[in-house]
């Protein structure tokens, strides 16, 4: 997050069509830096986390989906040890 992020500001964006936290009362929204940088996006592309799935779907759904494809494709992150073929 260090490197991403670093010292820019962000914003927080909570999804209309979902919950505003998980079960723990973590938020759940969106981020964005200062620079226009989609965090939650560079985060599921660098292999760190996966794309959720929920009904109704997410809005930024297709996005993620296609982030965590690139990610497991080019074994980044936590797909570097697994043989995907999705």
């Amino acid at each position: 997050m260090t490197r991403l992020v670093g010292a820019q500001a962000v914003t927080l964006t909570v999804d209309s069509g979902q919950y505003e936290r998980d079960t723990y009362g973590r938020l759940l929204a969106y981020v964005r830096t200062s620079a226009g940088t989609n965090v939650n996006v560079r985060v599921v592309e660098q292999g760190h986390a996966t794309a959720r799935t929920s009904r109704p779907p997410l809005a930024q759904h297709d996005e993620l989906e296609q982030a965590e494809r690139s990610a497991r494709v080019a074994h980044h992150g936590l797909w570097a040890y697994c043989d995907h073929k999705h």
